[in-house]
């Protein structure tokens, strides 16, 4: 009797998005490959295109709540289109003016994960960008943000590979946000005690919690 030969197509698309990802060990290291494009095992950091309106607003869909309370995506009236529009158009003039380095993230089969995004580029007496991340909430606890995070703090300080260059490296995260302060700690930045910032959230100020991660004098990464 003939047996059914496997399809790896076929098995694929009958897991969810959260089990292909489980299935792919975090064992890759970070490649930089250009400044449009940074990979790793799991994730491809690249910039967003008009055709990844479809699996933005799936993401968007699965993760309202959280993002609703700890990120200012919607601006008042907004639709979920609304929202892919403006972040494309964002990542379209970071890139253009150098101001910003804002990428999506991706799976190895082209499935929109999340964001992670460097803002307020300086360069000068001190080079620093503030670092931003989001992972849809189906897809969460599978060390994602962590191996998105690392990559993006590569990049941010890495000057012989095609990183930018950068000497620090700053987050301002959500006090109740454990998830991303966890992410934050488990990429090798510091909580700076001595610092404290407030974001305007919903209309409201809110306080939140400052990170760091800083470059080596020879171009690598220190913690704070």
């Amino acid at each position: 009797m003939d047996q059914a030969r496997p399809n790896p197509d076929r098995d694929r698309r009958s897991l969810s998005l959260r089990e292909q990802l489980a299935r792919i060990a975090p064992a890759r290291p970070v490649e930089i490959l250009g400044p449009e494009l940074v990979r790793t095992s799991r994730l491809e950091l690249r910039p967003l295109l008009e055709n990844d309106r479809a699996s933005f607003l799936e993401a968007l869909s699965h993760s309202r709540e959280e993002l609703t309370r700890y990120y200012d995506l919607w601006k008042p009236e907004d639709r979920d289109e609304d929202v892919f529009q403006r972040q494309l158009a964002l990542c379209r003039a970071g890139s253009a003016t150098g101001k910003a380095w804002r990428r999506g993230a991706f799976t190895p089969a082209g499935d929109f994960v999340g964001c992670f995004n460097l803002c307020n580029i300086e360069h000068g007496f001190e080079e620093t960008a503030e670092a931003g991340w989001w992972i849809r909430s189906d897809v969460g606890r599978l060390g994602l943000g962590r191996e998105g995070v690392s990559a993006l703090i590569q990049f941010a300080l890495d000057n012989g590979h095609g990183g930018l260059g950068l000497t620090r490296v700053t987050a301002l995260i959500h006090a109740q946000n454990t998830a991303s302060l966890r992410v934050a700690e488990h990429a090798g930045m510091t909580h700076a005690a001595n610092e404290t910032a407030s974001v305007l959230l919903n209309g409201h100020w809110v306080p939140h919690v400052v990170y760091t991660r800083s470059a080596s004098p020879q171009g690598g990464m220190l913690a704070g």
